[in-house]
């Protein structure tokens, strides 16, 4: 996950590591801050993004499509001043609209999650769906509680999507990878949407590159309207 914060950047580790996000450099290895969320557990954490006043950290990572007690944490921008090293957050707790049954498909399934933008007050979640590539938008408040994400539209988009960002103007990045031949990874600009519907504006979808010369890509994160920050995971091939 990443996610700028007042020009800083910040993000986390996948599951199983500490319930904590790292203030980052971007141009050293420099770690600046790292607070702990303390009432959170790093179950399988994926994606970050923000509104006004909050942080979202999205811990919906499912891999096996079984997944019951997906989460998403919202923690107050005003609880990470600098020099922080605990906060507490708020919990959505959330289930898809149109998941009835609960198998266990270890990367065999269409109920993966991994990426989460905040735009016109609500929170937009993409699936990563291993059987057909394609990717699911679903929208749901941004309020503490149990909520529902309600379906809205599916994209054919030939990949594994991992993560997603949106810029001020509305641009949204997905991107992600294939896991097929030398692993190639993709990246989807989505732009000229209306209505919140976003895969019925303009796309254009790029190769850059693959796995073994990037890694295995997990967190992108606009910096202004120029740039792309882009985070990976050690990929080793076998």
């Amino acid at each position: 996950g990443l996610e700028f914060l007042s020009n800083k950047l910040w993000t986390f580790n996948d599951s199983g590591n500490p319930n904590a996000i790292h203030r980052i450099d971007t141009a050293s290895n420099t770690v600046y801050q790292t607070v702990t969320i303390s009432n959170a557990t790093n179950t399988d954490w994926e994606d970050m993004t923000s509104s006004n006043d909050y942080l979202f950290i999205g811990d919906f990572g499912n891999n096996n499509g079984n997944r019951q007690n997906l989460k998403i944490y919202r923690v107050a921008k005003s609880n990470l001043p600098a020099g922080a090293t605990t906060a507490t957050a708020d919990v959505i707790n959330f289930s898809f609209s149109d998941q009835t049954s609960f198998p266990s498909l270890p990367n065999n399934n269409n109920f993966d999650c991994e990426s989460m933008i905040f735009y016109n007050d609500s929170i937009h979640l993409f699936s990563k769906n291993w059987v057909d590539k394609q990717t699911r938008h679903y929208v749901l408040p941004n309020a503490p509680g149990t909520r529902v994400a309600q379906y809205r539209e599916t994209l054919n988009a030939g990949f594994l999507v991992t993560s997603a960002s949106v810029q001020k103007g509305g641009v949204i990045a997905l991107i992600g990878y294939e896991n097929t031949g030398s692993v190639p990874v993709y990246l989807y600009m989505l732009y000229d949407h209306k209505n919140n519907f976003f895969f019925s504006g303009n796309k254009r979808k790029f190769n850059v590159g693959n796995m073994t010369t990037w890694g295995q890509v997990e967190g992108v994160e606009f910096f202004n309207a120029a740039y792309l920050f882009v985070t990976n995971e050690k990929y080793t091939n076998g």
